[in-house]
């Protein structure tokens, strides 16, 4: 309902292009398959491991200014992060 009416709209396009990384500061080695399961049977009651990671939002989806709804939110976006996990 807008003003009483009732109403309806749909957007097409692409929305904004995410982009994330993080790395393993601490703790736990890169492993692959049985490693990992074999890693985290043996240690993983006792360990602590650090990460960080970025989060980027880039402007690239469909933005029109005289409208209420956008695929596209028209800015940058940076997105710190960190973990601790510890027993």
């Amino acid at each position: 309902m807008l003003n009483g009416v009732p109403a309806s709209t749909d957007r097409d396009g692409w929305a904004d292009s995410v982009r994330r990384f993080a790395v393993n500061l601490f703790g736990a080695p890169p492993l692959a398959g049985q490693e990992f399961l074999d890693y985290r049977k043996n240690v993983a009651t006792c360990e602590t491991i650090v990460g960080a990671g970025l989060v980027i939002q880039l402007p690239t989806g469909e933005y029109l200014e005289d409208k209420l709804i956008n695929l596209g939110s028209n800015r940058y976006t940076f997105t710190l992060s960190s973990a601790w996990p510890s027993p």
